[in-house]
């Protein structure tokens, strides 16, 4: 879709949620091209594939309890040796 930058200038909030939404909106400036406003790459790609059924959503998104912390008696490079085999 192109708009004006005068058009997007007193909508851009719109604009900017319809690119959010997938659409690549070029803005124009007396009719030619200077820019693309478009969604970010991978952005909204997980809905997407939740909406057309070949990504399953989360069965719950709440309810985890924090974590534990994990005290070692080791060093990462004492671990990172040891795994080596060094």
């Amino acid at each position: 879709m192109d708009v004006g930058i005068r058009e997007l200038k007193q909508h851009l909030s719109e604009y900017l949620d319809r690119a959010a939404a997938g659409e690549i909106i070029r803005v124009t400036d007396r009719g030619h091209p200077k820019v693309i406003i478009s969604p970010l790459a991978g952005h909204g790609r997980m809905q997407i594939g939740i909406d057309e059924g070949w990504i399953r959503g989360p069965l719950a998104t709440s309810g985890l309890g924090p974590t534990e912390r994990f005290q070692s008696h080791l060093r990462v490079l004492d671990v990172l040796r040891e795994d080596r085999g060094e």
